[in-house]
């Protein structure tokens, strides 16, 4: 389900709940979470009862099909149906009905906002993504809720940054940014602490792998791999991809992709003079 901090503030359905199996399930994943476990059995309720549970787990004497009669109300922010609609008559009802139990009304970035944005000057921050703009899952789930998937960058933290600190000051960056999102609810973070992007030192270019090999039969791709094109990072590795599989696409008589780029020198036949003439001298 994703719901941040052990569910504080969350309400959690948990429709057909018999003895409490699922529900103590839930209460152990998110402890801080309301929990409203609803079956109409009574003789499984009286079970459920007889246990221990945390304060904010409460039982609900109704069949699923009548809900809002016995006080079942929304929103939640999350249903689990572990053993409802096996048992049901007409499961297509009650499942038109706890569909319309969860929040609803997403808060997305603003549509005019671009899909990915490099930024300085916001601390560690460097880039935004919108996945929800490019990609299938997150698109898919953005259009069910209403909201945005966001990813947030920083590629240069300290060795001595507190997790907790840095991860809270991306997220502040961001509402600097994108003010718009500081009204949205975080329903689920990700967070992935890497050391695997590469640092290159001024003058190491040489040092570094071309696409090409000696062996014809084995070519070379990634953000480490020395091209000729004004590209880093993640455009490095992809267009070094694309070069690679060109490469060995021409051994068998197959156009591969051409690579697309900014010009390698200035349009102005003026500038490119001048740049010629203040060059230092060798």
């Amino acid at each position: 389900m994703g719901l941040p901090d052990g569910g504080a503030g969350r309400r959690i359905l948990d429709p057909g709940c018999g003895t409490g199996a699922s529900t103590a399930a839930l209460a152990a994943v998110f402890p801080a979470a309301e929990v409203v476990g609803v079956d109409a059995s009574a003789g499984m309720l009286e079970r459920a009862h007889a246990k221990r549970w945390p304060q904010g787990v409460r039982f609900v004497h109704a069949p699923a099909e009548e809900l809002g009669g016995a006080g079942v109300e929304g929103p939640f922010d999350a249903v689990l149906a572990a053993y409802c609609f096996r048992n049901l008559t007409d499961p297509d009802a009650v499942l038109r009905t706890v569909r319309g139990l969860p929040a609803q009304g997403g808060r997305p970035v603003a549509p005019g906002r671009p899909g990915f944005l490099g930024t300085s000057g916001y601390g560690s921050l460097d880039n935004i993504s919108v996945l929800s703009r490019r990609e299938g899952e997150a698109a898919r789930w953005s259009a069910r809720t209403g909201g945005s998937v966001v990813e947030l960058h920083a590629y240069a933290v300290l060795p001595t940054a507190v997790r907790e600190v840095e991860e809270k000051r991306l997220v502040e960056q961001l509402y600097r940014v994108y003010p718009e999102t500081r009204e949205a609810r975080v329903v689920a973070a990700r967070h992935e602490w890497r050391a695997d992007c590469p640092l290159f030192t001024a003058g190491g270019r040489a040092g570094r792998p071309a696409v090409r090999t000696r062996d014809p039969t084995v070519v070379v791709a990634g953000d480490l791999v020395r091209t000729d094109l004004p590209v880093a990072l993640t455009e490095r590795a992809a267009t070094s991809g694309f070069l690679a599989a060109n490469a060995l696409l021409a051994r068998w008589g197959v156009r591969g992709e051409t690579p697309w780029t900014v010009p390698g020198r200035c349009r102005s036949a003026l500038l490119r003079a001048a740049a010629r003439h203040l060059a230092p001298r060798r």
